[in-house]
């Protein structure tokens, strides 16, 4: 993990991300920032999108295609984000999903010199529509404050992670999760600057549907954490699909009841067309079909994530908590982990596979410049120097 100088670093979490993927990466080598560095992080795609890399004209210098299976048993978004700031060599880290495009060639010079500034920027975010579906999409993710749709999680400076971590055991919520922790223990906030890309949303109602399944089945992880802001999460994302079941079910028991819980849920639907930055065509369609069908599947979602939490209770009970971890506790993880480290013996493939595990049980105690220095790279394969001496 080794700064150079101005170097930046692009780092992209990708997953069938499709022609998604090449013209992000397209997008960003027309960037007129250098010296830039490209880092895909793949969490085993088997759409061709990542083999498509390899066929780009002229050949990329400064790409590089990490597997997150080479590095450990957890997969997502977060969990290859951590990869890539580990494999990276920039000073400057950028984040883009494969949904990203990188419209403005001087985006990167942008960002690197505000970064300059302040350790944590954002920029606009131009909508890319093609579908009814993601117009709408891209309403319930307009920032009224900002008058606009924003990447919040765009640019930091690397001495940012040498506190904290994205944590790799969150799906739905490992970005705001993040920004939390960097207010409650860095007091860092990030600055939006004049600069944009551009961005698709989810496409079609199949994309909606596992799009609301997976939010809720990893949004299990996340109540688990925050509590009461988990609950609120879960009452914004089905509290209207939860008030109709509920009115329904009390319909034959006490009407009264049944009534009020379905009038909360159209207070929910109303509220949200009210608050909502602009208003489309159809847009209490979309608020309905989004209430009804979307918060039902993520409450599905939820309920599954629920049973998989319940059936690895000891699993989960044994495994090192997210957050900080004390001398003993971090001396008692790495032995059981990264077995012979005090030898500085290199890990085999057996070791390597709950490293990411281990990635994720860091996120905030001492400096981590020393734990991070522990690491090495060598062929883009992780090993491991004693860090208990």
């Amino acid at each position: 993990m080794v700064s150079e100088g101005k170097l930046a670093t692009i780092i992209v979490p990708a997953l069938n991300g499709g022609e998604n993927l090449v013209r992000l990466v397209e997008s960003a080598l027309k960037q007129t920032y250098a010296p830039l560095e490209i880092l895909v992080v793949d969490g085993g795609s088997t759409d061709g999108s990542v083999e498509a890399l390899s066929r780009l004209r002229p050949e990329p210098k400064h790409l590089r295609v990490l597997q997150e299976s080479a590095f450990g048993s957890l997969r997502g978004p977060a969990n290859a984000r951590n990869l890539g700031v580990m494999n990276s060599k920039g000073r400057y880290l950028f984040f883009f999903d494969v949904d990203f495009e990188l419209t403005d060639e001087e985006l990167v010079y942008k960002a690197r010199e505000a970064l300059d500034i302040h350790p944590w920027v954002g920029v606009r975010v131009i909508p890319r529509i093609d579908t009814w579906l993601e117009f709408h999409a891209s309403i319930d993710d307009y920032r009224r404050d900002l008058r606009c749709n924003v990447h919040t999680y765009c640019g930091f400076r690397r001495d940012i992670f040498e506190r904290l971590m994205f944590d790799a055991t969150l799906g739905l919520g490992e970005d705001g999760d993040l920004r939390r922790r960097a207010e409650q223990n860095l007091s860092l906030q990030p600055i939006h600057i004049d600069a944009s890309c551009e961005r698709h949303f989810v496409h079609t109602i199949g994309q909606w549907r596992r799009q609301a399944f997976w939010y809720g089945r990893t949004h299990v992880r996340f109540i688990s954490k925050w509590k009461v802001w988990g609950v609120q999460v879960l009452a914004l994302r089905a509290g209207a699909f939860l008030s109709l079941i509920a009115s329904l079910i009390l319909a034959s028991l006490w009407l009264p009841l049944s009534v009020a819980f379905l009038l909360l849920s159209l207070a929910r639907i109303l509220g949200a067309y009210v608050y909502s930055a602009r208003r489309g065509r159809c847009r209490i369609g979309y608020l309905l079909l989004r209430e009804s069908y979307w918060g039902g599947v993520f409450f599905l979602g939820f309920m599954a994530g629920l049973v998989e939490a319940i059936m690895s209770h000891h699993e989960t009970t044994t495994t090192p908590s997210v957050g900080f971890i004390s001398p003993q506790a971090k001396q008692k993880a790495y032995g059981t982990i990264l077995h012979g480290s005090k030898s500085n013996k290199p890990i085999n493939r057996v070791d390597r596979v709950d490293l990411t595990k281990l990635l994720a049980t860091k996120t905030f105690g001492e400096s981590s410049s020393k734990w991070l220095s522990s690491f090495h790279r060598s062929d883009s394969i992780p090993q491991i120097v004693s860090c208990l001496a």
